[in-house]
C-alpha cells in the first residue's frame, strides 16, 4: 500500500490510488521517470493524488523533501486548482487521471537529485522554480479538459450513472479509452451526453406520474432515503467513520423510490439510414439519438431494436442482456456508412418483428434518413393497417428541403431538420417524448 512523502494518506486514499495505478500503464510510466531522477515519486505521487481526492481543501502537510513540500505548495497556490477539484474530490477515477498528468510533468520537470541543489545560484533556483510553476499551470489546465471529457463521455454509456459510478478503475480506463481514442465514438458520446441532459429535461417536463412508491432496497448517497439502520451507525465512533466512508463512495444503504407511471410506454425500434450520403454530422448525430434511445430504453426496460439500412439490411441488434449494451452500441456507432437507400426493407423489416413477437406488439418505429426514396405500394399498405391498430412510425428527415416525400406522407409524425446542432428542436423532443 502506498505510502506518502508529505500529506499522511488515509487507509482509503492509498487504496484508491494503488486500484487506478495498477491499471494505469500511464500513471506507472510516469512515477517511474521520477524514480529513475532518484526521486521517491512513488509515494510523492500519493500526495498528488490525496491533494486532489480529499475532501479537505488543503490536508495539512508533515516534514518531507524540500522538493515534494515546494511543488505541493506550487499546486496548490494554482488560481484553477480549486476548481479542478470540484471534479476530483472523492472521485478516485477524476484524481487518477488528473495526477497521471501533475505526476508526469513533474517527473519531466524536476531535476534529478533535488536533495543536492544548494550549490545552484539563486538565479538558477528561481529558473528552475518557474520551469515548475509553468509545468503544474499545464497540467492543470490539461486536467481540467481531461476530467470533464471523461465525465462527458463516460456518462453517455451508462444505462444509470449510479452504474458508472460503481465500475472499477480498471472498467472506467478501459471504456474511457476505447471512446477517447476512436474519434467517431468521441464524437457520439459528447452529443449524445448534451442529448442526454435534453431527454432528462423533456421527460421530467411530461411525465404523468402518480406518488413514489418505495420498490426495494439500492445503494446510494441519498441521506433522505437512507435506512434506519444506517443512521444508527452515527451513535458509535467506528461505526460513524464507517458511515462517512460508504457516503463517499455511494454504497450506503437506502430506500428505492419509483414513480407510479400511470401509462406505461412500449417497446421501440429504431431504423437507421447508414447510406453514404449519412456520413459525417448527419451520421454523428443520428447515432447520439440512438445512443440516448438505447439508454432511455435500458433504464425503463422496454424493448428496444436497431435497424441499420443502406440499399439492403446491414445490421440488426436488439438489447436485451443490460452487460453488453456497451459493446452492442460501439458495434453500432463504429459502423462505417455507405451504398444506396432502400426504404422497403427496414420498413418490412421492424413490421415483422411487430406482428410476429408479442413482446414488441405495441412497438413504436423511430425512422431517420436523409434521403428521398420509392415505397413500394404492399409496404405502404402494411404500414397503414399497423397504424390503424396504434402503431406509430415518427420519422426525422436530415437536411432535406420541403418537398413531399413518401415516407412523410406515410408516417405518423415527421420532423425536417436541418440544423443538426440547434439547442431546441422538435424532432429531439418528439424522440425524447416517445
Amino acid at each position: 500500500m502506498s505510502d506518502s512523502l508529505v500529506i499522511k494518506p488515509t487507509q482509503w486514499e492509498s487504496i484508491q490510488k494503488d486500484d487506478f495505478q495498477k491499471e494505469s500503464p500511464s500513471f506507472q510510466k510516469a512515477i517511474q521517470v521520477g524514480e529513475e531522477k532518484n526521486l521517491d515519486f512513488q509515494n510523492f505521487s500519493q500526495d498528488i493524488f490525496s491533494s486532489l481526492y480529499r475532501f479537505n481543501e488543503n490536508p495539512p502537510m508533515g516534514k518531507g523533501p524540500e522538493w515534494a513540500q515546494k511543488a505541493l505548495e506550487e499546486l496548490r497556490a494554482l488560481p484553477d486548482f480549486k476548481a479542478l477539484r470540484q471534479s476530483t474530490r472523492a472521485n478516485s477515477f477524476n484524481s487518477g487521471l488528473a495526477s497521471i498528468l501533475f505526476t508526469q510533468k513533474l517527473a519531466e520537470t524536476l531535476q534529478e537529485n533535488q536533495e543536492n541543489q544548494e550549490n545552484l545560484s539563486e538565479e538558477q533556483k528561481e529558473e528552475h522554480a518557474s520551469a515548475v510553476r509553468s509545468a503544474l499551470r499545464k497540467a492543470c489546465e490539461q486536467a481540467t479538459e481531461e476530467t470533464e471529457q471523461a465525465e462527458a463521455l463516460l456518462a453517455s454509456w451508462g444505462s444509470e450513472q449510479e452504474n458508472i459510478d460503481k465500475a472499477t478503475a480498471k472498467d472506467k480506463l478501459e471504456l474511457f479509452n476505447k471512446i477517447k481514442n476512436n474519434r467517431k465514438l468521441s464524437e457520439i458520446s459528447k452529443l449524445a451526453g448534451r442529448f442526454k441532459a435534453e431527454m432528462d429535461r423533456v421527460r421530467s417536463n411530461k411525465k404523468n406520474a402518480g406518488p413514489d412508491e418505495i420498490t426495494s432496497i439500492e445503494t446510494g448517497s441519498d441521506l433522505n432515503r437512507l435506512l434506519a439502520s444506517e443512521l444508527c451507525k452515527l451513535k458509535n465512533k467506528k461505526t460513524k467513520l464507517l458511515l462517512f466512508k460508504d457516503y463517499i463512495e455511494g454504497s450506503l444503504m437506502q430506500y428505492r423510490f419509483e414513480e407510479n407511471i400511470k401509462e406505461s410506454r412500449g417497446p421501440i425500434v429504431f431504423a437507421l439510414d447508414c447510406s453514404g450520403s449519412m456520413t459525417g454530422d448527419p451520421e454523428v448525430w443520428a447515432k447520439a439519438i440512438m445512443v440516448s434511445i438505447a439508454t432511455l430504453a435500458a433504464k425503463e426496460n422496454r424493448p428496444f431494436k436497431v435497424i441499420l439500412f443502406n440499399s439492403s439490411i446491414q445490421l440488426t441488434e436488439e438489447f436485451t442482456d443490460p452487460n453488453q449494451k456497451q459493446d452492442k452500441l460501439f458495434s453500432i456507432c463504429d459502423y462505417y456508412c455507405a451504398g444506396g437507400t432502400n426504404f422497403d426493407l427496414p420498413l418490412l423489416t421492424a413490421m415483422e418483428l411487430i406482428k410476429k413477437e408479442n413482446k414488441w406488439e405495441k412497438a413504436d418505429i423511430i425512422f431517420i434518413t436523409d434521403g428521398l426514396c420509392s415505397i413500394d405500394k404492399n409496404t405502404t399498405s402494411e404500414i397503414n393497417k399497423m397504424k390503424e391498430s396504434g402503431m406509430k412510425l415518427l420519422t426525422i428527415l436530415i437536411g432535406l428541403d420541403d418537398s413531399d416525400s413518401e415516407i412523410e406522407k406515410l408516417s405518423t409524425t415527421t420532423y425536417k431538420v436541418k440544423d443538426l446542432y440547434k439547442e431546441d428542436s422538435d424532432a429531439k423532443e418528439a424522440v425524447f417524448s416517445i
